[in-house]
C-alpha cells in the first residue's frame, strides 16, 4: 500500500522532532538525564537531582568543583590542598620555605617548623629562627621561654648550646653571685 503525502510528511516531522529532542538530551557535553539514575558518576560528587534534563551535583564534604567542570567532578580537596584550603582559590601563604612547613588541615592553613627549629618570636615572616634546644640566641636560650639576662652592669651575657652564661668585664667581679645586678664590685670582693 502506498503511503500518502500526508503520512510521509508526518513521518518526516516526527523524525525531525526526534532528532531535535535527541540533540537536546544527548548531544551536549553536559550530563543529560530523564531521571537521576541516568546521571553519570562524577569523582567526589553526589548526584542531587535531574531537573529539566540536566544532572545536578553537589560535592562531598571536603571537596570542591573549582574549575566548574562537572566532567571531572569535585577535583580539589579543600581539606588538604594548600592552593584551595577551605575554599577554591584560597592559597596558604608559604612563609620562609627554608624553615617552615606549610600545610592545609581540615580547610585551615597551618604552619609548623621543620625538625630542630622553633618560632620563638611568633612571627612567621622570619621563619622558624631558633634552633632549640641548642641555639645561641640570648632571647631564647634552650627554650622559647628561657631568655638569658641581658644588658647587665659590667658583665657580658652569652648563650652557649642552650645554656646562659655570664662573665664580668675586666676589672669587675660578681661578689654576691646575683647576675641580675651584674658585676657590682671593682677588682675584688674584699
Amino acid at each position: 500500500m502506498a503511503t500518502s503525502w500526508r503520512q510521509r510528511r508526518t513521518s518526516a516531522l516526527v523524525l525531525a522532532i526526534s532528532v531535535v529532542l535527541a540533540g537536546l538530551f544527548f548531544d551536549s557535553a553536559e550530563a543529560k538525564c530523564y531521571c537521576m539514575k541516568d546521571c553519570a558518576k562524577r569523582p567526589n560528587a553526589i548526584t542531587t537531582a535531574c531537573t529539566s534534563g540536566i544532572c545536578e551535583y553537589t560535592c562531598e564534604t571536603g571537596w570542591s568543583n573549582c574549575d566548574n567542570n562537572w566532567t571531572n567532578g569535585c577535583e580539589k580537596n579543600t581539606y588538604s590542598d594548600v592552593n584551595a584550603c577551605g575554599q577554591c582559590g584560597r592559597q596558604c601563604i608559604p612563609y620562609h620555605v627554608e624553615t617552615v612547613i606549610t600545610t592545609c588541615v581540615k580547610g585551615t592553613c597551618t604552619y609548623t617548623c621543620k625538625a630542630g627549629l622553633s618560632d620563638c618570636n611568633n612571627w612567621l615572616n622570619d621563619g622558624c629562627e631558633s634552633r632549640l634546644p641548642y641555639n645561641d640566641d640570648l632571647r631564647f636560650c634552650g627554650s622559647c621561654t628561657t631568655p638569658c639576662l641581658m644588658d647587665l652592669p659590667n658583665a657580658v651575657s652569652k648563650c652557649t648550646r642552650g645554656v646562659c652564661g655570664y662573665t664580668c668585664n675586666p676589672g669587675w667581679v660578681n661578689c654576691d653571685n646575683n647576675w641580675a645586678n651584674g658585676c657590682e664590685k671593682r677588682t675584688s670582693c674584699s
